[in-house]
């Protein structure tokens, strides 16, 4: 690199500092409106979240580091904010399937299975981008708390334990099989 090249280097990165103070100047107080959007689409939809991450997640994979970089913290900490709200609430339903287990007697499909269908169908429809993993994430984590509680309430009768499994997971992979349809 020679001396030209050197002071072009600094030139563009002072450029760049300049730009980005401008940026965070112009939009001071943007970020609380761009929270307050997220807050109500969490409000009205909480799966609305699978798709804004996705969008924001590609605007920021779309962008230069450096050139932007008060726009890419600032959507940086959208997407955290959004991530949050959506991991808020596969907590949420995941506790309400775990209350499940207190209340039910063992007979017949539990009501979450079939009800998972249709979620992952909403789910599926809110895929944008790199919000897959955020999805698939959630499936691991509703799954695995839906099979657990399936096992522990199969164990209040061990006499009829084996045709209620059955019967349950059953169930369970004949509404996955109508979503791998649509997928």
């Amino acid at each position: 690199m020679n001396a030209d090249d050197n002071s072009k280097a600094v030139k563009n990165s002072a450029d760049l500092a300049v730009l980005n103070e401008y940026l965070q100047e112009l939009l001071d107080g943007i970020q609380e409106d761009f929270y307050a959007v997220a807050d109500w689409a969490y409000k009205i939809d909480p799966l609305r979240c699978i798709s804004m991450h996705g969008i924001t997640e590609r605007y920021l994979s779309g962008q230069k580091a450096d050139a932007a970089g008060y726009v890419r913290l600032m959507l940086g900490d959208l997407e955290s904010r959004i991530s949050m709200y959506f991991s808020r609430y596969v907590d949420e339903a995941c506790h309400q399937i775990e209350r499940n287990e207190k209340n039910l007697r063992q007979m017949g499909v539990l009501p979450y299975i079939p009800r998972f269908a249709a979620l992952a169908t909403r789910m599926e429809q809110y895929i944008q981008g790199q919000s897959r993993d955020l999805v698939d994430q959630a499936y691991t984590k509703f799954v695995s708390i839906m099979f657990v509680t399936l096992e522990k309430v199969a164990q209040i009768d061990p006499k009829s334990s084996d045709v209620f499994l059955l019967e349950n997971y059953a169930a369970f992979q004949n509404s996955l099989y109508d979503l791998a349809n649509v997928v």
